[in-house]
């Protein structure tokens, strides 16, 4: 963890995240977000406990492709019919 008296941002390069505290985040913060604008990645931590991760925007998990099950599962024709009265009894708690 950086020294909060240090003025340099912890090095930049590693693939890991680098760990910083709120305090230095704060203090700190323009030039965090330089760096973070290169590709580094900071964990924001609370103590020991980490609370946060500064990552470039646009950085996001990719999205769900959907349909990814298309061909694996198939919904039978009776999936749509009405449920037996005794079945929607019983559902309906009676």
């Amino acid at each position: 963890m950086p020294d909060p008296a240090d003025p340099t941002p912890p090095a930049a390069g590693s693939s890991d995240a680098e760990e910083v505290t709120v305090h230095y985040a704060k203090t700190h913060l323009s030039r965090l977000l330089r760096e973070v604008a290169t590709g580094t990645e900071y964990v924001i931590s609370r103590g020991d406990t980490p609370v946060a991760r500064l990552v470039p925007y646009g950085a996001e998990a990719p999205q769900r492709e959907f349909g990814v099950l298309r061909d694996r599962l198939v919904v039978p024709e009776a999936f749509l019919e009405p449920l037996p009265a005794d079945e929607l009894d019983a559902w309906a708690g009676g």
